[in-house]
């Protein structure tokens, strides 16, 4: 909550916006504290893993594609593995076969985003998708 407090006087109160970087940061703190609260019992424990975790993110926030792959953790990924852990445990609770199904085609459907590349020559990239994409590039 102290994070988003933080964002919103920044940026609203003070006219200071925060650079995303340090926005996905304390995202990533957050996070990191809530695992500490709910999952780790000892305080000593407590105490080195966040340590490393503020190592971590300020060694990680120094890389080019740290922004991107922040993006990707925090939607895609993150909504990926959710989606799939619920499909999971709904099958396991009611011990149902579609259950089951359904997260086989769910990690079918997946992996054919690796596999599968469509026919491309019958279409086009323009211009203006080209000039957005442009920053994605090495």
């Amino acid at each position: 909550m102290g994070s988003l407090i933080f964002g919103f006087v920044a940026a609203e109160i003070l006219h200071q916006p925060i650079s995303p970087k340090w926005e996905i940061t304390l995202f990533y703190l957050v996070l990191v504290t809530a695992l500490l609260v709910t999952e780790m019992r000892s305080r000593t424990a407590r105490i080195a893993v966040f340590i490393l975790a503020l190592i971590s993110l300020f060694l990680f926030s120094q890389s080019r594609y740290y922004i991107v792959l922040a993006f990707f953790i925090v939607t895609i990924i993150h909504v990926f593995i959710f989606t799939g852990a619920f499909i999971l445990h709904g099958a396991i609770r009611s011990r149902s076969g579609s259950g089951i199904l359904s997260l086989v085609v769910f990690v079918m459907c997946a992996a054919a985003f690796f596999f599968y590349v469509p026919e491309t020559s019958s279409h086009a990239v323009g211009a203006y998708v080209r000039n957005s994409y442009r920053s994605f590039t090495l």
